[in-house]
């Protein structure tokens, strides 16, 4: 039971001051404000269900992305709070249904608030995000407002003193069944997203993506969900995967289309080292080959051609294993996702040309 607390005369004044204008929509405890002193707008909150420490929080530390928080009065088992006005639209009617990269940059920013939230000690569970508790401004910042039933973690609780929350947005564990903690904003979050996703009929390969992270984060068993907001981040948006995954395809195109032999084309010293010797190798060996016949000037014309076609055979050998040129990607077989019938691949293409090769220089011969 809350101990009656009485305005001091301080505070009085300070209420004097704003001047009420209108209700906000259909919330006659939430009111437009002008401050008579500045002319500021500002939004008066008068509140019977509250945790006063939240909203002290909230004002010693402004967070970017939640309304900033002016004056705390309390007042015969009431909160009045001065807050900042923002101008906007609550979420359900800036957006009814939305595409993915919409929802997307809304989650972003409010995981980067939940964050904050989350990351105190002891962390901050808001326990009512919903559409009506999220302002868009103007300018497309995301706000998160309306901190009435939030409350501070506790870990030594297994169970919420109050049952509180939004059916259909409330977490399972909000009904009593356990302590609320982070991972019940993940799962507000998730029907959030659920419910101003637009999916058609054929839904693409994002949709499907995101719809996967929604199942995630709203599974019964908090365990099953994300683990933490950073988590849950990460699954909607990798920009660092994203962007070195980038990164490698552009270099990995740059390196198929260069025309420098396989162990150049990287401009690594050590694998060009490693090439050089491995063509050594390759020309050494080639150049072993020798004729079985006894006339010298056959034996030496053939000499010349069978070591150009062993090289040429080593060479393509390695064009096709390196990719040379994305020489491997245009071929059958070579380019199966089956390790097996690839290696086949390896060794059929040296050999058909090998072959191919013999016979032109036995009827040049």
């Amino acid at each position: 039971m809350q101990e009656e607390i009485n305005m001091t005369n301080r505070e009085k004044y300070i209420l004097s001051i704003y001047e009420e204008l209108s209700d906000m929509g259909k919330h006659e405890n939430v009111k437009l404000v002008k401050n008579t002193v500045n002319d500021g707008i500002y939004i008066k909150k008068t509140l019977k269900n509250y945790n006063i420490e939240i909203y002290k929080i909230l004002k010693n530390r402004q967070i970017k992305g939640i309304p900033k928080v002016y004056e705390i009065i309390e007042d015969e088992k009431e909160l009045i709070i001065i807050e900042e006005y923002i101008h906007g639209l609550t979420l359900d009617k800036k957006y009814n249904k939305t595409d993915v990269e919409t929802v997307k940059k809304i989650m972003e920013q409010l995981c980067n608030i939940l964050k904050q939230l989350h990351n105190m000690n002891p962390p901050i569970i808001h326990r009512d995000i919903k559409p009506t508790n999220i302002m868009v401004s103007n300018d497309d910042v995301v706000y998160l407002v309306d901190f009435n039933i939030s409350r501070e973690y506790d870990e030594n609780q297994s169970v919420d003193t109050v049952i509180m929350g939004t059916q259909g947005y409330a977490s399972p564990e909000q009904c009593g069944f356990a302590q609320t903690d982070c991972r019940s904003d993940i799962y507000s979050i998730g029907m959030l997203m659920k419910n101003i996703l637009m999916v058609d009929e054929y839904p693409d390969k994002e949709t499907k993506k995101l719809k996967r992270i929604i199942d995630k984060c709203i599974s019964i068993d908090p365990e099953k969900r994300y683990k933490n907001i950073e988590k849950l981040e990460q699954a909607l948006n990798n920009k660092l995967g994203e962007r070195i995954s980038l990164q490698c395809n552009e270099t990995d195109e740059k390196i198929k289309q260069s025309f420098l032999p396989p162990g150049f084309r990287g401009g690594k010293i050590a694998n060009m080292l490693i090439a050089l010797a491995g063509y050594a190798s390759m020309i050494s060996l080639a150049m072993a080959m020798e004729s079985s016949s006894s006339n010298p000037v056959v034996k030496t014309k053939e000499d010349i051609v069978f070591r150009i076609i062993m090289l040429i055979t080593e060479l393509v050998t390695v064009a096709i294993y390196f990719n040379w040129r994305g020489i491997r990607d245009r071929l059958p077989i070579v380019k199966e996702k089956n390790m097996l019938i690839r290696l086949i691949g390896f060794a059929i293409y040296p050999v058909t040309i090998l072959v191919l090769l013999i016979v032109v220089a036995l009827i040049i011969i």
